[in-house]
C-alpha cells in the first residue's frame, strides 16, 4: 500500500471531516468522553494472582502513579533527565488528575478482610 502524499491531505480539517460524515448520515454523539486522556494500569504480580492485593502494596502503587504524574509534569515544564524537586505548577497540575469510575455510574473500590468463622473457631476450641 502506498502512503498518501501530504499535498492530498492539505486543507482537510476536523470540521470538514465532520461535515462529510454528517452528510453521509452519521450522527455525532455529544456524550462521548473524547476530552480526556486516560491511563489504565494493570497490576500483574505474584501478589495479585488470587485477584487481591495487600492494601500496603496497592497504596504503594497509587503513590507511585502519583509520583510518575507529578515528575512527568515537572519534566514537561523544564526538560531535564532528573527532577529533584517538584515545582508548584507541577503540584497544581497534579490536582487536576482524578481516579475515575470504570463504567458510568460505577465507582467501586473493594477492600476485603478475612473474618473469623465462629463455627470453625468453636470446633477448634472443642478439640
Amino acid at each position: 500500500m502506498i502512503a498518501p502524499r501530504s499535498d492530498k491531505l492539505h486543507g482537510i480539517t476536523a470540521a470538514s471531516i465532520e461535515r462529510y460524515l454528517l452528510l453521509k448520515g452519521w450522527a455525532r454523539d455529544y456524550n462521548f468522553t473524547v476530552y480526556f486522556d486516560r491511563m489504565e494500569f494493570r497490576i500483574i504480580s505474584s501478589l495479585s494472582q488470587d485477584g487481591k492485593l495487600p492494601l500496603d502494596y496497592a497504596t504503594d502503587c497509587i503513590e507511585g502513579l502519583k509520583e510518575l504524574i507529578l515528575y512527568s509534569a515537572c519534566a514537561e515544564q523544564n526538560a531535564q533527565p532528573i527532577c529533584f524537586r517538584a515545582t508548584n505548577a507541577a503540584k497544581e497540575y497534579l490536582e487536576s488528575f482524578k481516579l475515575v469510575q470504570t463504567e458510568v455510574g460505577s465507582f467501586v473500590i473493594n477492600i476485603d478482610i478475612q473474618v473469623v468463622d465462629d463455627r470453625a473457631e468453636m470446633i477448634g476450641q472443642n478439640k
